[in-house]
């Protein structure tokens, strides 16, 4: 009886969690409290597990951001801003006890996918609404003139605090629903006779869930293409191409990832980015300077910095200092000039922690981000190796999972990538999605390392 009703409760905690990750892109204050709930319940049972490695890196990041923060020009708003780190930290500890099946990690991920297509499909909308071709008859309909009253003209953000949020968060998405469709191939492959295999007999109809995963999938591509994101669109082609190559058996995915690599590539071409033409100069030399100033920071305070959330703070007297006529043209113009432009970060996550919180913790973050990808391509690689398969339960039960990793690591890589021309944790939906992510790969690796 007591056996039973433990797996109850886990069962029900399982559930809770499931539940409130898949609705925490529109309900994140809700499901936050189920979210902590079930990690609770995961540590009052001391479920949670590590490797010593990654256990004891945790502890000295945490150590270092607190270090920082008792140094910091501003140390109210620097410990306000361990929020944005050391909840996440704990999150990860847990992550791997509710990811503790392939199949379990791949049915969650695909509930995340799924959940994104009613905000791709209103991004397009937003995006529509707030273009400049619009017109004028339709500007005066209340509700248009409400979505065109929000800030970034031409740009979807719906409910993310800006529109770059939303395009790292979709490329997250997009990579991990690429990785579910390989995962899926593979296991077909697997569970598949050879010889219908080779004949093409095998053919299952695909159920609505599935069908809801390819729409899910790349629906992101909307989304992405109406956030106006020159970033996310680089990577989101990035993305299209390497799993269009290492799916091509996949006849669907190969022929959706070619006809929607066309269809952004065309769009970008012909309307530009989010009103923006292509240009190879789209770095533009505003953040070239916000990189410099950050870099003079960097100098003053290399070791602890200056505290998290303090570059918004310092960033406008070094400003003036460069260009001392800003103060005067603030004053003249309506709409003041780019290189007067006021900033609370960087447009670069490296950047910004380590003139926040110092080297130290940027190299740690660096160290242990590289290390997690690491072991992850290491197994992929040496899965991949294999040239037969191992009969056994544990074979079973993880068959594929290289596959799904694989998903999992383009997306830490990609918002890494994402990471080296804008800062976007400080939404929460994209930073749990970023620390999901980060969860699922460590999780994979240690199962196929172990299998």
């Amino acid at each position: 009886m007591v056996q039973r009703l433990s797996g109850t409760r886990e069962n029900l905690f399982d559930r809770l969690f499931r539940g409130s990750m898949a609705g925490f892109l529109y309900l994140h204050a809700v499901s936050m409290v189920g979210i902590a709930a079930a990690m609770g319940y995961v540590w009052r049972r001391g479920k949670a597990a590590l490797d010593p490695i990654t256990r004891n890196s945790l502890w000295v990041l945490s150590g270092l951001l607190v270090l920082s923060s008792l140094f910091a020009y501003d140390r109210g708003e620097a410990f306000l801003q361990l929020i944005h780190f050391l909840p996440f930290f704990l999150l990860f500890a847990v992550l791997p006890y509710f990811f503790r099946s392939t199949e379990r990690l791949a049915l969650l991920t695909t509930d995340w996918v799924i959940a994104t297509i009613p905000i791709n499909l209103y991004a397009c909308l937003e995006a529509a609404l707030k273009a400049d071709s619009l017109p004028r008859s339709l500007r005066r309909i209340p509700v248009v003139r409400w979505v065109r009253s929000a800030p970034h003209a031409g740009r979807a953000m719906m409910m993310f605090n800006h529109p770059n949020s939303v395009a790292v968060y979709l490329v997250v998405i997009l990579a991990l629903g690429l990785g579910v469709l390989y995962y899926q191939t593979v296991r077909d492959q697997k569970d598949g006779d050879p010889k219908e295999r080779q004949s093409g007999d095998v053919k299952r109809s695909p159920s609505l869930r599935q069908k809801l995963l390819y729409v899910g999938t790349y629906s992101t591509l909307l989304g992405i293409f109406s956030s106006g994101s020159r970033n996310g669109l680089l990577i989101a082609v990035l993305l299209i191409l390497v799993f269009s190559v290492i799916n091509r058996s996949n006849r669907v995915v190969l022929t959706a990832g070619l006809v929607s690599l066309g269809g952004m590539v065309a769009g970008a071409i012909a309307f530009g980015v989010g009103g923006r033409s292509i240009s190879l100069n789209w770095l533009g030399d505003s953040r070239l300077r916000i990189w410099r100033i950050a870099g003079g920071m960097i100098q003053e305070r290399p070791w602890l910095g200056w505290g998290l959330g303090n570059f918004k703070f310092l960033y406008v007297d070094r400003l003036l200092n460069q260009f001392p006529q800003c103060e005067a043209q603030r004053e003249v113009y309506r709409v003041i000039p780019v290189e007067c432009a006021d900033a609370s970060h960087p447009h670069n996550f490296w950047l910004l922690l380590t003139s926040e919180a110092g080297f130290l913790v940027a190299i740690g973050f660096t160290l242990f981000i590289g290390w997690l990808c690491f072991r992850a391509g290491r197994a992929i690689v040496l899965r991949c190796r294999q040239r037969r398969i191992v009969s056994g339960k544990s074979e079973d039960v993880e068959k594929g999972g290289e596959a799904l990793l694989t998903g999992y690591l383009l997306a830490v890589l990609a918002f890494s990538l994402f990471s080296l021309f804008d800062v976007t944790y400080h939404d929460i939906r994209v930073n749990l999605i970023n620390w999901v992510a980060l969860g699922g790969m460590y999780a994979l690796t240690s199962k196929i390392g172990s299998s």
